[in-house]
């Protein structure tokens, strides 16, 4: 199974602070294969991304790593989705 992830920044002037932090984070879970697509909106301060993994409570574990999550200024919804 796969999670789609979508994050929701909830304040862009923190966000704007701490992206290089968030980019480095993003790519050390992207390196351990937590997350293996991630994207940003062009028309909205919202992130998609894409998780291997299934269990929820283990994605959040990593997630919460995450600046943009640890400083509470993007909200995540999760979507466990199968491929057709």
């Amino acid at each position: 199974m796969t999670t789609l992830i979508t994050g929701t920044v909830t304040d862009p002037q923190r966000a704007h602070a701490l992206m290089s932090e968030e980019v480095t984070a993003l790519a050390s879970l992207q390196a351990e294969g937590v997350i293996v697509g991630a994207y940003r909106s062009q028309t909205a301060p919202q992130f998609t991304g894409v998780s291997p993994l299934d269990d929820l409570d283990e994605l959040n574990t990593h997630l919460r790593s995450l600046p943009f999550i640890r400083d509470g200024i993007m909200t995540l919804t999760h979507q466990t989705v199968v491929e057709l």
